[in-house]
């Protein structure tokens, strides 16, 4: 064995002690049998063992034979375990499962817990390597810019590119989703049993093409679309026109087309849907 690999082991082995040793204090905590735990504290004990099994990430800091220990646990369970009366159940919690784990193990060669301090885990950002192109989409606006199906790759994994998103939502660009939270609050100034649909980014199949609508919008029993239409759409009239009627010929009433640079302006995005969904209810 070379010294990368007992460095690897050492690291493995370390690991494994971590991650027995949290298993000791949740297993601590949920029995409450500590000898210096109170009644209270052993009510107080089970409420720790979620937000503990929140944990993402755990950082050790040796300095001499003293090991310092640091805890990154999901943001909502922070305020939990760093309240002074339930950190103090911790601190008797972690030192006493390494004693009940490693009994026999000397002092110096075992990972006791001399200062334990819990951190908010915060996600690691993922940059893809095309995000130069994806930048230049994203400028190009309009919805040119369809919404990525398979993620791109890094060299370490696979990663997905996350596009805008609202109510369990996805959207192509920021424009589309300004023209949903427009739809959203004319949906809520309707009655309530006559109100609107809004679907972005539906499939849609018709004669021999897939397509996907930018916003299809349902009411009183009737739908149609509306396609936001990006600088790359002028001189593409006659084009737009055929995919239009592709889609009136399969039952939806009409298509209206709303240019990008129109969505800046709220009052004249807000008048050009009410007066889509008032064509909507007439037909």
């Amino acid at each position: 064995m070379d010294d990368d690999d007992r460095e690897t082991a050492a690291l493995e082995a370390i690991a494994d002690d971590v991650h027995r040793i949290l298993g000791g204090v949740v297993r601590l905590l949920l029995k409450g049998d500590h000898p210096n735990f109170s009644e209270q504290d052993k009510t107080a004990a089970k409420q720790l063992i979620e937000p503990l099994l929140s944990t993402r990430k755990i950082s050790l800091y040796s300095w001499r034979y003293d090991v310092n220990w640091t805890i990154q646990v999901l943001p909502e369970f922070l305020g939990t375990l760093s309240k002074e009366p339930n950190k103090n159940i911790l601190d008797l919690a972690f030192p006493e499962a390494v004693n009940r784990i490693f009994p026999d193990v000397p002092y110096r060669e075992r990972l006791d817990v001399e200062k334990l301090d819990f951190e908010a885990y915060r996600e690691p950002e993922d940059v893809p390597l095309n995000w130069h192109l994806l930048l230049q989409q994203a400028m190009r606006g309009g919805n040119q810019a369809r919404r990525p199906r398979e993620g791109a790759r890094t060299r370490s994994q696979p990663i997905t590119i996350q596009p805008p998103t609202e109510d369990k939502l996805t959207f192509t660009n920021q424009g589309e989703l300004a023209v949903y939270r427009a739809l959203k609050e004319i949906q809520a100034s309707l009655p309530q049993h006559k109100t609107i649909g809004i679907y972005p980014l539906p499939g849609a199949r018709v004669l021999n093409k897939t397509f996907e609508p930018d916003m299809l919008i349902t009411y009183k029993g009737r739908a149609g679309i509306i396609e936001i239409d990006g600088p790359k759409h002028r001189g593409r009239a006659s084009d737009d026109r055929s995919r239009d009627r592709l889609f009136t010929n399969a039952g939806v009433l009409f298509v209206e087309r709303l240019g990008v640079e129109d969505i800046s302006n709220a009052e004249e995005l807000n008048t050009f849907l009410r007066i889509f969904i008032e064509r909507l209810a007439k037909q």
